[in-house]
């Protein structure tokens, strides 16, 4: 993890997304989303950045990756992952990673 930050499992939409946390609780919400096959460390660099500049960066793990739930059965991801992000405080931000 970076520094000043923190990793918690949050539950949504019946699953618990590992996540890291950093910057103000009461700043913005940026959302920082990986690609595929990527986890939250693919954003390292930027997380310190982005809390240093005020917002509250929030860095899922997603589903079926890393330390997040891997549910058997479960829906296929791409139908899965909107709904895991609006289990989640609404952001106006949200940034993809693609490699």
């Amino acid at each position: 993890m970076t520094a000043d930050s923190v990793s918690q499992y949050i539950p949504t939409n019946g699953i618990r997304l590992h996540t890291v946390l950093a910057g103000p609780e009461d700043g913005e919400p940026v959302f920082l989303l990986h690609g595929f096959p990527d986890a939250w460390f693919g954003w390292k660099a930027q997380i310190g950045a982005l809390a240093d500049a005020g917002f509250r960066v929030i860095v899922p793990d997603q589903r079926g990756y890393n330390l997040s739930d891997k549910p058997m059965g479960a829906a296929p991801f791409p139908d899965c992952i909107a709904s895991d992000r609006a289990g989640k405080s609404p952001p106006r931000r949200w940034y993809r990673g693609w490699r």
